[in-house]
């Protein structure tokens, strides 16, 4: 079954320099080591978060620091998003096997049906004076 995780509203607070660069190393150790890419769903929503808490320029300058931050958030939502793909992908497995036992048995109802009915019409010609 696909998981859909409810993001809770982000209140973006004042984030001094000293905690940008910390959030920017922690952030860098994370790619760094692709712990980035086996994170859960909840460690990406804190992910996506510090990203956008860190003010630009706030230990970078200008376009480096826009561009590695867009480049992130969007690496983490791709990952987001390839998990939730995976599960809907087995969620249609799942409903199709289904599918496929409901058609089957209403097959074999609908001949079992016809048979019957068949049945009942030689019954009838073959009692009637």
């Amino acid at each position: 079954m696909v998981q859909l995780l409810i993001v809770k509203p982000f209140r973006r607070t004042a984030m001094n320099k000293n905690d940008a660069v910390a959030t920017h190393q922690e952030l860098n150790r994370v790619f760094e080591t692709g712990e980035v890419f086996t994170a859960t769903a909840q460690e990406h929503q804190d992910y996506l978060r510090r990203l956008a808490a860190i003010p630009i320029n706030a230990h970078m300058t200008g376009d480096k620091a826009q561009t590695a931050y867009i480049i992130r958030a969007l690496t983490i939502n791709h990952l987001q998003m390839a998990r939730t793909i995976v599960g809907l992908e087995n969620t249609v497995k799942k409903l199709n096997a289904e599918n496929g036992r409901i058609a089957f048995l209403l097959v074999l109802l609908t001949v079992i049906a016809t048979l019957f009915g068949i049945f009942g019409v030689i019954w009838t010609v073959c009692h009637t004076p």
